[in-house]
């Protein structure tokens, strides 16, 4: 994803946002804006840097088939974050289509401490951690099959 300082004109926040900013932040100042341009969803994405937080504010726009399949997606964000698989949330309001997450930096694979091997544990141990949570709510319309191995 593409990362670019927001302009003045484009730092006008909705009320909602800046609503849910003060929320997480208090009397913080926000110290960085930038926009983070990519993604397959169409929401809107900003970084907010405010002291030594790094958010991620996550607007949705208008609901779409795809938005529509999964109603419950806030469920699964709130399940997946509370497993520590997932983004710490601070704020969420699933009827305005509206998070703040901790912002993660992304970093190569080939950086992670201990090289592949090390890698592989700390994925096993992350996907042992995510079944062992409750059930995620179904996607509606989606069947998953899952892989029992060769046959």
């Amino acid at each position: 994803m593409e990362a670019q300082p927001t302009a003045e004109t484009d730092a006008r926040e909705e009320p909602l946002v800046s609503q849910a900013l003060s929320a997480v932040l208090g009397s913080r100042p926000i110290d960085r804006r930038v926009r983070i341009f990519g993604g397959a969803s169409g929401a809107t994405l900003v970084r907010v840097d405010a002291g030594d937080l790094r958010l991620l504010v996550r607007q949705e726009g208008p609901v779409t088939p795809l938005l529509k399949r999964n109603p419950h997606r806030f469920t699964a964000m709130k399940l997946a974050a509370d497993a520590g698989v997932a983004p710490r949330v601070h704020y969420m309001d699933d009827t305005a289509g509206l998070t703040i997450t901790d912002f993660i930096v992304q970093k190569p694979f080939a950086d992670f401490p201990g090289g592949p091997v090390s890698l592989a544990r700390a994925l096993g141990e992350l996907l042992r951690r995510l079944q062992g949570e409750a059930q995620f709510p179904p996607l509606k319309g989606v069947r998953i099959y899952a892989w029992t191995g060769p046959k």
